[in-house]
């Protein structure tokens, strides 16, 4: 009798992740616990451990692309039960042709009402991706295909045979899937906010606090406004606004190993020196390679910091299945050391009006926070 392993959810944001390496051959005896396969998902390359001891009888290969839930291994207690060659599902067997549709389908809001007008079903345009009121009247006047218009790919072009060619990365690829799926209703916009930071920079490194960072103090700010505005941690999905209900912050990561997304749960709980902690075991474990699937998912908003980097204005995108994404900027270089707070927002769900007024009272609690530390110090 076998025991089965599956694909697990790495990310909330990917619905596949793709085959990046195998750590043992098919037939291989294999432990609870010993790595097993390298999964690339949109933020990161998540190691999996085997879930049993056994002789491993794998249903895929490197480079497949396979669904969350799907079957990754069976089990084996004795050799001879394994067959020679990876079992492979028709669901799990690699794709030789290109995929030439979406995975997802969100609507304009013309197409939305012309839809609903028309009482179209929406089911027939599943795979498009961002339909537009062009594409539902073309449907309707029947001289055009729901799933497959104007997603065509034209081969015919010849290449320039002094181009070369580099393929992609899975995590690239799937950064990419998730930022279409982010910016799909075309209506996302962004406010800016600027203060300037050098006094508290000034307390912060005099005193060795979160050392010299200011990022800690930012997030539980930002944590506590989300806990305020549920409007926040929610998303756009076919004419309704789904809400999280939950603040689990996501933090935009990359230390030379590629760009992750570290999820801090129950951020609006944690306290500045809780937050600093976290968020730097997130940096060791990365530069370690010990980050798990957990630490990677479940994030109801996204965070990123340019501001080391001297970085003054930055322009966020929206991962999928979230409404906004702050990023901070700042340059030390500049007098006063100014730093900027940008959120890009998804104007179906937020409206200018509350984006700035989010803003602004960041701003000002920051600014507030900074002279309550400069008092409590001296």
């Amino acid at each position: 009798m076998s025991r089965e392993q599956f694909i697990p959810r790495i990310n909330a944001n990917d619905k596949q992740v793709k085959i990046a390496h195998l750590y043992v051959a098919n037939g291989d005896h294999v432990e609870v616990g010993q790595s097993i396969v390298d999964l690339g998902t949109s933020k990161a390359t998540v190691c999996v451990h085997s879930e049993f001891s056994g002789y491993i009888q794998w249903h895929l290969q490197k480079g497949d692309k396979v669904a969350v839930g799907a079957k990754l291994a069976s089990f084996f207690s004795s050799q001879q039960e394994v067959s020679s060659e990876p079992a492979f599902s028709q669901t799990n067997s690699p794709t030789k042709t290109l995929d030439k549709t979406f995975s997802f389908v969100r609507f304009s809001k013309e197409a939305d009402d012309l839809i609903k007008s028309k009482n179209i079903d929406r089911a027939v345009f599943n795979g498009r991706g961002l339909v537009t009121a062009d594409h539902v009247r073309s449907y309707l006047q029947g001289s055009v295909s729901p799933q497959r218009a104007s997603f065509t790919i034209n081969t015919s072009v010849p290449l320039n045979p002094s181009l070369k060619r580099t393929g992609l990365d899975a995590r690239k690829q799937f950064e990419i899937e998730s930022l279409t799926l982010g910016a799909s209703g075309m209506i996302n916009s962004s406010l800016t906010v600027q203060f300037e930071a050098q006094d508290i920079y000034k307390i912060l490194k005099t005193h060795q606090r979160f050392n010299g960072s200011l990022l800690p103090l930012l997030i539980y700010e930002v944590a506590q406004l989300l806990k305020q505005n549920p409007n926040f941690t929610s998303y756009y999905e076919n004419g309704d606004m789904v809400h999280y209900g939950e603040v689990h912050l996501g933090l935009a990561m990359d230390l030379d190993n590629g760009l992750k997304v570290v999820t801090l749960k129950n951020t609006a709980d944690l306290m500045p020196q809780q937050i600093y902690e976290q968020v730097l075991d997130f940096a060791l474990r990365d530069m370690r390679g010990e980050l798990s699937s957990e630490d990677v998912t479940g994030s109801t908003f996204t965070v990123t910091d340019l501001s080391r980097q001297n970085i003054l204005y930055v322009q966020p995108l929206i991962n999928g299945a979230q409404a906004a994404i702050l990023a901070i900027g700042g340059d030390a270089n500049l007098p006063g050391h100014p730093m900027t707070l940008t959120l890009t927002f998804d104007h179906r769900v937020l409206s200018g009006r509350e984006v700035g007024l989010f803003l602004n009272t960041l701003k000002r609690n920051i600014l507030q926070l900074g002279a309550s530390l400069a008092k409590e110090i001296s």
